[in-house]
């Protein structure tokens, strides 16, 4: 349940074209599959977010999004 509540802003923000808030919705979804064990589904969100910081240069949390990944691949 918690993370079906968690993806109901990221279906909304991608239907209505808000990239951004798209990319955090990856990050936040991604640090939480982290947190809860599930490394696959959690990479594939944070690169995902990291895809995106990229494209959009959001600088400011492109750094976040990278040390939550590689702290999730050593693992």
């Amino acid at each position: 349940m918690l993370f079906l509540h968690r993806k109901l802003p990221l279906v909304l923000a991608e239907e209505f074209g808000m990239r951004p808030l798209v990319a955090h919705c990856h990050l936040g979804l991604g640090t939480l599959y982290a947190k809860t064990g599930q490394r696959e589904p959690a990479c594939a969100a944070l690169a995902t977010a990291i895809e995106m910081y990229r494209a959009m240069a959001m600088t400011l949390w492109l750094p976040q999004a990278e040390v939550a990944l590689a702290q999730v691949e050593e693992r």
